[in-house]
């Protein structure tokens, strides 16, 4: 672990000097190198984009997000893991001869378990979502710098990865905002809401099958089922818990993609009134001969723009 500062140090450093050439002048805005280039460099190293943008004050934030979900997923990995291996221990489903925690009582071990499993789990989503908007920061920084635009769809972009909703007010679809992030709100709840019923039921199975019998917990919903049927609940509700996490993610990705499109659309004329579009309705008279040798009249309707 003592290695572990001096190599990020030494990466840092080559980074700084690989991108030297890359920073503007004091007096410049726009960066040498393209958005692409500007992100990749932040994901391997976040902040480092923000660096290249010449935005001192958000470096230190993203490399700070970044790193603590990081250390925290690696942290409540181990934790969970080595719990998980004492609960398995416990209920007789683990050949190892070793109690990692032969000072805690069942019920502590096998509430442990769940606790660290669920840091765990929020910790890689909270990691995700760190590195996704420190990348997204750096790019569309990066990109608006080169090319400024009034309504930037990636701005918008921005706007909602970093709240659902937000970036819907960036483009005046104001009601649009409650709705996606209660969407996102109502999803997440679920996926709160079902891993309570698994832990409910599998702390129920394991303290039935454990070898205390002091260890017991029970709920209202629990007390009802055998204790052969408690494990097929408990997978069942972790089922739910998998599928309300995925709607939840592909809840917030389409508020993305929503936004992006709104603020695509955001100079286009939808409205139903043709006097406002610009160009002008034209009616533009015809004559064409017949098959019989006569002529027929017509017209046809032009919006030209």
């Amino acid at each position: 672990m003592a290695k572990l500062p001096a190599f990020l140090f030494l990466f840092f450093f080559s980074l700084f000097v690989s991108a030297r050439d890359s920073i503007p002048a004091a007096d410049s805005t726009v960066p040498v190198l393209s958005p692409e280039k500007t992100a990749l460099r932040s994901i391997l190293l976040p902040g480092y984009g923000q660096w290249i943008n010449r935005q001192f004050v958000k470096s230190p934030l993203m490399f700070s997000l970044a790193g603590a979900g990081i250390y925290g997923s690696i942290r409540f990995s181990r934790l969970s893991s080595s719990y998980e291996k004492s609960t398995l221990f416990r209920i007789g489903q683990h050949t190892s001869l070793n109690d990692p925690y032969p000072g805690l009582s069942n019920m502590q071990v096998f509430q442990n378990t769940f606790r660290y499993g669920d840091y765990k789990r929020y910790s890689v989503f909270f990691t995700l979502y760190a590195y996704g908007i420190n990348a997204m920061d750096a790019y569309v920084v990066a990109s608006l710098k080169q090319k400024a635009q009034e309504h930037a769809p990636l701005r918008a972009a921005f706007y909602s990865m970093l709240l659902p909703g937000l970036g819907q007010v960036y483009n005046h679809k104001y009601w649009k905002a409650p709705l996606t992030l209660g969407l996102v709100a109502t999803a997440a709840g679920f996926s709160v809401y079902y891993n309570r019923f698994y832990h409910d039921f599998a702390l129920a199975y394991a303290t039935r099958t454990d070898d205390d019998p002091l260890s017991e917990y029970e709920t209202g919903f629990t007390s009802a089922y055998l204790t052969s049927q408690l494990k097929s609940e408990a997978d069942q509700w972790k089922n739910y818990r998998d599928m309300a996490y995925l709607a939840t993610v592909g809840i917030y990705l389409l508020n993305v993609a929503d936004a992006i499109v709104d603020a695509h659309l955001y100079h286009f004329d939808l409205s139903d009134d043709l006097s406002k579009k610009r160009g002008r309705l034209r009616f533009i008279p015809f004559t064409f001969l017949a098959n019989s040798g006569g002529t027929i009249n017509g017209m046809s309707l032009s919006l030209q723009f």
